[in-house]
């Protein structure tokens, strides 16, 4: 299943990576670095682009929508 972006394709090609500046390749859930092939996964249709050598933030934490970005409704 193809993830919906909330992005449109002319900005979507001005994303570079943040680990390496390498231009960034959408597939079909994600986007993947030409060069590192690192890959970046989108939520909600917002792509998570972190290089969690040098952030305080984990893409795992977005994925799971973790109560410290994500607040829970009660």
């Amino acid at each position: 299943m193809e993830t919906m972006l909330k992005v449109s394709p002319t900005i979507q090609d001005l994303f570079c990576c943040p680990v390496d500046k390498g231009k960034l390749q959408f597939k079909k859930d994600h986007f993947a670095c030409s060069l590192c092939n690192t890959s970046f996964p989108i939520v909600d249709g917002i792509p998570i682009f972190i290089n969690e050598k040098n952030s305080l933030f984990k893409i795992g934490d977005f994925k799971i929508r973790s109560d410290t970005f994500f607040r829970t409704r009660s």
